[in-house]
């Protein structure tokens, strides 16, 4: 994987808030987790796709049918992220620390009232208390969404009843995007695979808005979606075994992104923008293709086919329903050779005052304390 130390923000756009929440993760090229939902386990691959080891052993702290994962707050006071994980047939939100995958506190850190669920994701604080919450979506004619407390996993009540908006049914994946009612807060986006529809709720009160895109480029069966960084929100069209995209703000200038089947892909699921794979200075896209049990990646611009990152069926992957990554655990080591030296104490002084790679402390430019970063960090890699 080339450009082993750049950064790209997940799903972008914070200051223009098409986001809730402090949880976007920075996709580094570090390994990276594969969410097995028929094999009840996550699986731990690297930047070339080798299999390293179940970072969730099978059904490891209860986990069944593993669907979605995402960043999350510190549940076990190492200062770090740590990963939460839904499961669908365990009728739960699993938490495991995000650097060795152990289970936090048994790993239950929500389940009151699930039934079914499918998706999570951090979003707007509900209780006031300065923290994001955790909204879950629950399907097979549970087709609501529950919010809880994002401290302690507390059950804070529904957030969107059952089938509002008619046919909201079938739910399958969720995220926050843009502020269209302009009170401050990003819009709830939700996609439904019995039907080519992105149904839209205010964020703030979950209330019904609209139909934010029906239909076209081929759309008729939504899986994943991300708002970009380039404006577009994309999403994958599982029925379609492609990957589609429309305008951000508009839900127009619907277009395939990637061709019905290019790499193999079927039934596409959950995806990420993450490290550049090809060596153009751009994030690429990393697809869970769930049918094959692949992982493919594809060019972050054309969406052209860059190789099957994680062949069929690798490390007993059954069927991949999302992928997270992990942080590059060596940052400091700009020219990846290894280990932090003067070379790489070079290349952040030929990035000073420039947001390049060597930014550390993530302030916007290179300077200082970067530096200091780096020194504290010089020699082999850990």
């Amino acid at each position: 994987m080339k450009n082993r130390t750049g950064k790209l923000r997940v799903l972008g756009f914070l200051g223009a808030g098409l986001l809730a929440g402090s949880w976007v993760h920075i996709a580094q090229a570090g390994d990276i987790l594969v969410a097995d939902c028929l094999g009840h386990k996550v699986n731990r691959i690297d930047e070339n796709g080798n299999f390293i080891s179940q970072f969730v052993p099978v059904n490891g702290g209860g986990l069944a049918f593993p669907h979605n994962m995402i960043w999350g707050p510190d549940g076990n006071n190492d200062g770090l992220e740590d990963v939460y994980v839904i499961g669908l047939q365990s009728q739960a939100v699993h938490r495991y620390d995000g650097i060795t995958g152990a289970p936090i506190h048994g790993s239950i850190f929500a389940s009151a009232l699930l039934t079914n669920p499918v998706d999570l994701v951090f979003g707007p604080d509900r209780n006031g208390d300065g923290v994001d919450d955790l909204y879950v979506l629950n399907n097979s004619g549970f087709n609501r969404v529950l919010w809880y407390d994002g401290p302690t996993g507390n059950f804070g009540g529904v957030f969107i009843n059952a089938n509002s908006g008619g046919n909201y049914n079938n739910a399958e994946f969720m995220v926050f995007g843009p502020d269209v009612t302009k009170d401050g807060v990003p819009e709830f986006y939700g996609t439904s695979a019995a039907n080519g529809i992105i149904f839209r709720f205010n964020g703030a009160t979950g209330q019904y808005i609209d139909q934010f895109l029906s239909g076209g480029a081929g759309y008729f069966s939504g899986r994943g979606l991300v708002f970009h960084t380039d404006g577009m929100l994309y999403i994958a069209n599982g029925g379609g075994n492609s990957m589609v995209r429309f305008n951000g703000e508009t839900g127009l200038e619907g277009e395939v992104f990637v061709p019905a089947g290019s790499g193999g892909l079927s039934n596409p699921h959950g995806f990420m923008f993450g490290p550049d794979d090809n060596g153009d200075g751009v994030g690429d896209m990393y697809v869970a293709s769930q049918a094959n049990a692949s992982v493919v990646c594809y060019d972050g611009v054309t969406g052209d086919l860059i190789r099957v990152l994680v062949q069929p069926g690798s490390g007993s992957l059954l069927a991949a329903a999302s992928v997270l990554f992990l942080p590059d655990p060596c940052p400091w080591d700009l020219d990846g050779s290894g280990s932090v030296g003067t070379s790489d104490l070079l290349e952040l002084f030929a990035q000073w005052g420039t947001g390049g790679s060597a930014d550390f402390d993530e302030r916007g430019a290179v300077g200082t304390s970067d530096l200091l970063i780096l020194f504290a960090n010089w020699g082999p890699c850990p």
